[in-house]
């Protein structure tokens, strides 16, 4: 179980860095305001970013969501309800914050600019790894079973 979080969270953390490193690079800034109508200057940014942050505020059909699921089950069987509680009150207080920068990214606009006339541009082979992280958390999250049955298998192998 732990392979597969690892995984996941890999695969999320990857996709949501690299978002904000290509927006830092592209913008000069890291500032919310740098990812102020983002969906409309690069929508596939805009949706890779919506991609990453529910995936890491734990959101079905996301691996974040069946990973933290797997978590927060192994805590309460092992006895840790508490633990659990802890888990999922933090969840909820991580998706405030991951749905504060998408709603700079989707509800926001660039002030007194046009977002078409400041379009985002990203290199193919940048883009490329951006669609191979958004399918890994949408294939891990969707179809978690056989790839959670492998992730087993190789964690019991290390033992």
């Amino acid at each position: 179980m732990w392979f597969f979080y690892l995984i996941g969270y890999v695969l999320t953390n990857l996709l949501a860095f690299g978002i904000v490193g290509i927006v830092g690079g592209l913008t000069g800034s890291d500032d919310f305001q740098a990812y102020s109508g983002l969906s409309r200057r690069s929508p596939a940014l805009g949706l890779a970013a919506l991609v990453a942050f529910l995936s890491l505020a734990g959101m079905p059909p996301f691996v974040g969501f069946v990973a933290k699921f797997f978590v927060f089950s192994a805590a309460i069987e092992s006895g840790w309800v508490w633990l659990a509680i802890v888990g999922v009150l933090n969840s909820i207080i991580g998706l405030y914050y991951y749905l504060n920068v998408l709603k700079y990214i989707y509800l926001y606009r660039m002030e007194n600019q046009d977002e078409e006339q400041h379009p985002l541009p990203v290199s193919r082979p940048v883009s490329i790894g951006l669609v191979v992280l958004v399918i890994g958390i949408l294939v891990l999250g969707t179809l978690f079973g056989p790839w959670f049955g492998v992730a087993t298998k190789a964690a019991m192998s290390l033992f």
